[in-house]
């Protein structure tokens, strides 16, 4: 019996002891970020939050943690609702931003160069619903300088 109990031990710790080192290296390898998303919303409620859980589980899956900054353009719909949910008391976005149209690609150009200073990859969501209440916006895309896009 006491053999029995000292076998069972041992097989025990050594499964907890694989755990724990898979824990460690997945740890390891969320240690950094390796992409940074730049989501530009207006008006999208249906699908904003499956877009960053979507972001979110595909970096689990590559084990690395992705950073996400979301720009609001003045939703007039629920979609900043959502994202404040988001934001603050789960942590799925890193930084949320809510301005017009006009503010900001300034805004977005240094964002995204102190991305890339960090060794970041950005990468760049436009995410608009089209219909009547937004298609002034439509016609007039938000555009980046041209020198902030490399």
């Amino acid at each position: 019996m006491f053999y029995l109990c000292l076998w069972a031990g041992t097989i025990s710790l050594g499964i907890l002891m694989g755990i724990k080192g898979l824990y460690w290296m997945h740890v390891k390898k969320t240690s950094h970020y390796g992409n940074h998303y730049f989501i530009i919303v207006k008006n999208y409620q249906g699908k904003i939050e499956w877009v960053i859980r979507s972001v979110h589980l595909w970096g689990w899956i590559e084990g690395k943690q992705k950073k996400i900054t979301v720009f609001d353009l003045g939703s007039e719909d629920d979609t900043l609702n959502i994202l404040n949910r988001m934001a603050y008391p789960k942590r799925k976005i890193n930084h949320l931003y809510t301005y017009h149209t006009e503010q900001f690609a300034h805004q977005l150009g240094d964002r995204i160069e102190k991305s890339i200073k960090a060794g970041e990859k950005p990468i760049i969501l436009y995410l608009n619903r089209s219909d009547k209440r937004t298609s002034q916006y439509d016609e007039k895309s938000p555009t980046l300088p041209s020198s902030k896009m490399t």
